[in-house]
């Protein structure tokens, strides 16, 4: 029998490996998953290129369809770079301006001492609600004439009630005090949990025409300035 003689193998070279019943092929290196994912592709671009033109084009504009239904509601809710709120959780609703829930009336005037140059201005606060708001500070635009709120402030007025309040009003000036036709405005500095606003409260009814007649009846018979009068602590009442 003659010598039969193998062909030896090159050394450093591996060839590649068969799998029975198919073509041979290359097998991925890396770790199974890897594998299974490169193969994976694979197969998806050979099935993709397999289709004829239109068909890939009709599955593209199917696609594009859906991924702008879906983009919709995103867009919306990230409008402005701040998210919508869900519909089920509606705004908090803030608190009322404290000039909004508060009425400043004018209740009378009272003469502080004989000169008629001090004289006491009762305003009826009210607060109709729905929270309670703390009134701090008088004040008005009058150079001659200084306001002075009465003992008791800040006073803080519940909903549903309301409040007289003393204001002393000190003539200091008769030529420079209000006339019998200026604004009868007086300034209210009013708190609640929202803000602090300083109002500018017109008092109505016969404030103007009580004001320029207690004024004038101080004033008779003196000269255009004089020296204030000495301050006396008012009392604001109870209600």
């Amino acid at each position: 029998m003659a010598d039969r003689r193998e062909r030896p193998e090159r050394v450093g070279q591996v060839g590649p490996l068969e799998v029975p019943g198919e073509e041979s092929a290359d097998v991925p290196s890396g770790p199974p998953e890897e594998a299974s994912a490169e193969a994976f592709q694979g197969r998806l671009g050979a099935w993709w290129h397999g289709l004829g033109r239109s068909t890939r084009r009709t599955l593209l504009a199917a696609a594009a369809v859906v991924l702008g239904v879906l983009a919709v509601p995103a867009l919306q809710a990230g409008q402005h770079g701040v998210p919508a709120p869900a519909p089920s959780s509606p705004l908090p609703e803030l608190a009322p301006w404290p000039s909004e829930i508060t009425d400043v009336t004018y209740a009378g005037i009272i003469p502080e001492d004989l000169s008629g140059r001090r004289f006491v201005i009762l305003l009826q606060i009210a607060v109709s609600g729905p929270i309670p708001v703390t009134v701090s500070q008088f004040g008005q635009f009058h150079a001659g004439m200084l306001l002075t709120p009465g003992d008791g402030l800040p006073l803080t007025i519940t909903p549903g009630t309301s409040r007289i309040v003393h204001v002393l009003a000190d003539v200091q000036d008769c030529g420079r005090a209000p006339g019998q036709y200026d604004l009868p405005f007086i300034d209210v500095t009013l708190t609640d949990e929202r803000a602090t606003q300083t109002q500018s409260e017109f008092l109505g009814g016969t404030y103007g025409d009580d004001l320029h007649r207690q004024i004038a009846r101080g004033c008779a018979g003196y000269p255009t300035s004089f020296a204030p009068a000495a301050p006396a602590p008012i009392v604001s009442p109870a209600g």
